[in-house]
């Protein structure tokens, strides 16, 4: 049954359900509708559910719109003008970018892109998320530029070890190769009889 309190807690009587033993029970609207101040309770839930449920969705798909985003170039380094696509997944919200970055001169670079999420925009109550989105970035360079052809000094002190360790590796070469010719005369000379020295069978290469 539907009880109505004597007693006045903060300025209202309190309400509630007894069953039939006088235990209090959850209330229960049965067959109508539970308005308070002229809106639907019911339809309130109903509504903040639907909104609940849109937000989440297009959290995802802005989520998915930035993943995109971030796959574009965002400079240009070896040509004036770069373009690129990326594409993103998240929450089942898949999204497609498209962008461009441009070196305008040494120490300023442009870029600008979009992309889009496939599933439209989400409304959540008085609020919108998009369905697309679009970025403009520019890049400063301060201070001094190194040149792409200069080298540091560790790069310049290990290139220096490596034509050390080729000279060496020559001139074991450049040795190998004489005597290996020495050797070539002698046997040329025990060919042509003009030589008989005993020890020319025993030489070693080195």
């Amino acid at each position: 049954s539907f009880v109505i309190g004597n007693d006045v807690l903060n300025g209202a009587h309190p309400i509630w359900a007894e069953d039939e033993n006088g235990t209090k029970i959850p209330l229960n609207i049965y067959g109508s509708d539970l308005h308070i101040n002229g809106k639907s309770v019911q339809g309130q839930i109903d509504t903040n559910k639907s909104n609940i449920k849109n937000l989440g969705s297009g959290v995802a798909g802005s989520t998915a719109l930035t993943a995109a985003l971030t796959a574009l170039p965002h400079t240009s380094k070896e040509s004036k003008l770069s373009c690129g696509v990326g594409s993103a997944a998240y929450s089942s919200r898949y999204a497609f970018g498209f962008g461009c970055a441009s070196k305008v001169n040494e120490r300023v670079d442009i870029n600008a892109g979009g992309s889009y999420v496939f599933g439209g925009s989400k409304s959540y109550g008085e609020g919108t998320l998009d369905s697309g989105v679009v970025k403009a970035g520019f890049v400063f360079k301060l201070g001094e530029l190194k040149n792409a052809n200069q080298i540091s000094m560790k790069e310049k002190k290990e290139l220096k070890q490596e034509i050390s360790i080729l000279k060496e590796n020559n001139q074991n070469i450049l040795a190998q190769n004489q005597a290996l010719l020495a050797r070539l005369e002698r046997l040329e000379k025990i060919a042509l009889g003009e030589s008989n020295s005993p020890d020319l069978v025993l030489y070693k290469l080195k």
